[in-house]
């Protein structure tokens, strides 16, 4: 008999078209190529959790066999620490009746198909899950996983791949203290920038983008339907129309360990705000909320800051940055020029319509998604990549 992760746990499919789980379903169509790309992309990252947990999969999947003298000695097993912590918790988020928000969500891939408990489907309904799981699904019908995802000595996939997900901002790794609270391989949305906070620390493996793949999936399911988006955006927003500024909008959001007992005027967004409210000729920045611990505060920080309307995506695209010129440090932003043009001074970008991308709790989302329009990015130096 095959040893199970847990005795006497029943598993329920999780069904990537069924309406209560997946909310718009797509007629079949031809596969985009970058669709692909992203569904790959995924699999590939589940390789690598594959092989950072193989040795759980060879010690809960193999049947016992007797004992056999060995004929030489086997070297220590470095990992056996790092899986007994993985079993430990993977077995106590399932047998969970309930999951926190901050909880990882454990689910199995098993003969193709997603496995989870039935009290934790709830969790697997959320917009961000449940893209992954239409990632995993898409790539699973392209069968790449038959060549690359079970290929180890003995087939792993009568008993399951194990598979935690950190579901919200948060991905298990103190930024500020370098530490975790994990330390096991575990899907996330970002991990910590190896530029800024150095790389080897944080198990967190990172997923592709949920908002890319939203992108792709619904709004461009054919890749050449980019080209009519970029065509129209170019007629709508007319280069020589543009506004000669970089705008920014956004809420009171901020990284939690390194943030948390700061001032608000020592937030990052707030230093952005600050930098456009001494030079509004060249920034366009302003708060259209106050939210966490500053949302009660909201009367008094609105006199100190600026409180702007919201503006739609697209209609950014209507601000064009000039000669700026930004320093490396979570945002210690600096603005080195004026607008340079009107001055005869060398710029950093002159005459460019631009968007300023800055992290809040976590990494920033829309960042892939600026990308993709016809705008110039400036993206401040961040703490998260993903």
């Amino acid at each position: 008999m095959k040893r199970r992760f847990v005795s006497n746990t029943s598993y329920t499919k999780v069904v990537i078209d069924d309406p209560k789980v997946i909310h718009a379903h797509h007629k079949q169509h031809k596969l985009a190529r970058t669709t692909t790309a992203h569904a790959i992309g995924l699999l590939v990252t589940l390789v690598v959790l594959s092989v950072s947990t193989g040795s759980i999969l060879r010690s809960l999947g193999r049947p016992s066999s007797p004992r056999r003298r060995p004929t030489a000695p086997r070297p220590p097993r470095k990992n056996l620490t790092l899986t007994n912590e993985f079993v430990s918790t993977f077995r106590d988020l399932l047998l969970r009746p309930v999951l926190n928000e901050s909880d990882p969500v454990p689910f199995l891939l098993q003969n193709g198909q997603l496995l989870c408990r039935a009290p934790h489907k709830g969790q697997l309904r959320s917009l961000r899950a449940r893209s992954l799981l239409e990632m995993i699904s898409r790539g699973l019908s392209l069968h790449y996983h038959h060549s690359t995802l079970f290929s180890t000595e003995q087939s792993h996939e009568d008993m399951g791949l194990p598979v935690l997900l950190m579901n919200g901002d948060g991905m298990g790794c103190n930024v500020a203290r370098h530490d975790e609270e994990l330390p096991f391989p575990r899907l996330s949305w970002s991990i910590p920038s190896p530029q800024k906070h150095g790389g080897g620390w944080c198990h967190a493996v990172g997923m592709v983008s949920y908002e890319m793949w939203n992108a792709f999936h619904v709004t461009h399911d054919r890749h050449w339907t980019w080209d009519v988006t970029f065509e129209r955006d170019e007629r709508t927003y007319p280069w020589e129309e543009k506004i000669r500024k970089a705008v920014w909008r956004g809420t009171t959001t901020h990284e939690q360990t390194q943030f948390r007992e700061s001032e608000f005027e020592d937030i990052p967004r707030a230093k952005l705000v600050k930098a456009g409210m001494n030079h509004p000729d060249v920034i366009d920045a302003g708060f259209t909320a106050f939210v966490e611990r500053f949302e009660e505060d909201e009367e008094e920080l609105a006199k100190k800051t600026n409180v702007a309307e919201f503006i739609p995506f697209v209609e950014q695209m209507k601000y064009k940055g000039v000669s700026l010129f930004w320093s490396c440090g979570l945002v210690d932003v600096l603005i080195i020029h004026m607008i340079a043009t009107s001055r005869g001074k060398m710029s950093f970008f002159s005459s460019t319509e631009a968007f300023i991308d800055i992290d809040g709790n976590n990494w920033s989302a829309r960042f892939v998604m600026l990308l993709c329009t016809n705008s110039v990015v400036i993206k401040v130096c961040c703490s998260f990549t993903k």
